[in-house]
């Protein structure tokens, strides 16, 4: 099963025990997503709904490639992917 590394931005890294990246693993995205429900929970807690899909305007890019102009959260992983998290902005 590939294993990935997610990119997390500044406010979900003290989720994360301060760290810039955590691994996951999976054959898609979603199994990624899934898996960090396992690995990381406090993390998975702020970005995944129970169902395992990312909160409401949370956006995941794979390496640089937004992964809805991908396959979604079909989109397939190799070893050593980057899949960054993108949490909504707010203000005006």
């Amino acid at each position: 099963m590939p294993r990935i590394v997610v990119i997390l931005p500044t406010p979900l890294r003290r989720a994360a025990g301060g760290t810039r990246e955590v691994d996951a693993e999976g054959e898609t995205v979603a199994e990624a997503l899934s898996s960090l429900r396992g690995l990381h929970p406090a993390v998975a807690r702020l970005i995944l709904q129970e169902s395992d899909l990312p909160r409401p305007g949370v956006r995941l890019f794979l390496n640089v490639t937004d992964v809805r102009a991908l396959g979604g959260f079909d989109t397939p992983l190799a070893p050593g992917d980057r899949l960054s998290v993108v949490l909504p902005m707010a203000g005006g």
